[in-house]
This record gives C-alpha cells, sequence and structure tokens, in this order.
C-alpha cells in the first residue's frame, strides 16, 4: 500500500517542526505573491511539486513504483551564519535524509537545492527531496 501524498506532508511537517523550533514550519501559501514572513527568523514552506510513477506490472492487480517529491522553500532572513541559508539547509538535508516517514515507504533522499532570489532582506531558497513508495490496486 502507498502513502497518502496528505500523510507524508503532515508527517513531514511534524518532523521539520521538531527539528526547526526556532522557525514556523508552514505549508506553502496559495497565493505564495501574498506571503508575508512574520517570523522574526524565517520559515521553512512545505510544498508538493508532484510525483512520477514507473512501468506497472499486471498481476491481477496493478503494481506501481511511485516517487513523490516534498519541496521545501526557505525563506530567511540571514544570509550567513548559525541562522543563515547555507546553515540551515545543512540541517534541512541532516533532518530528511535518511528518514523514513511509515512502512510504506522507502527513506527520504535529496534531490537538489538552488537558491531563488533575494527580496526586501529576505533570502529565499528552494530544496527538494523525495521517497519511493509502492502503489497496488485492484483491476477492476
Amino acid at each position: 500500500m502507498a502513502i497518502a501524498t496528505d500523510t507524508l506532508i503532515g508527517d513531514a511537517q511534524a518532523t521539520l517542526k521538531a527539528s526547526f523550533p526556532e522557525l514556523a514550519v508552514e505549508l506553502f501559501p496559495a497565493r505564495p505573491e501574498d506571503y508575508r514572513l512574520n517570523h522574526p527568523t524565517g520559515a521553512l514552506l512545505i510544498a508538493y511539486p508532484g510525483s512520477g510513477s514507473g512501468a506497472p506490472q499486471m498481476m491481477g492487480r496493478v503494481e506501481q513504483q511511485r516517487t513523490i517529491r516534498i519541496g521545501i522553500t526557505l525563506v530567511l532572513r540571514q544570509l550567513w551564519g548559525p541562522d543563515g541559508a547555507p546553515a540551515i539547509l545543512d540541517r534541512l538535508r541532516a533532518a530528511l535524509v535518511g528518514w523514513r516517514p511509515s512502512s510504506e515507504c522507502e527513506p527520504l533522499y535529496a534531490i537538489s537545492d538552488r537558491f531563488l532570489h533575494q527580496d526586501a532582506g529576505l533570502w529565499w531558497y528552494a530544496a527538494e527531496f523525495a521517497c519511493v513508495t509502492r502503489q497496488i490496486l485492484p483491476i477492476r
């Protein structure tokens, strides 16, 4: 059975809240252009950029590997130092790489991280992670 996407996102949010008590950990806003950072240090915004599926196997049912991606946008007031982007990205990788959200999903691995932009004293970075699960559904 595959892990539900909402479950994975919720579990990731709980894990990040425990690992980053000094930051806001929120779901990515529906209207990012209206997002306002109210936290004194920064925020981790969790998104679902999508998933990919492998070729199905038909054995009286449909079995398919699914790779679910999790996107984390960092919005930080500092570029350097312990609350800066490189330090938080290192801690983010340490918190998520190897973390196994459930027995229905393999441990997370890092895909990429990159600078997005700097605006009004805020540094925006993006990191992406993924885990592999197996979806098994009956043929109807």
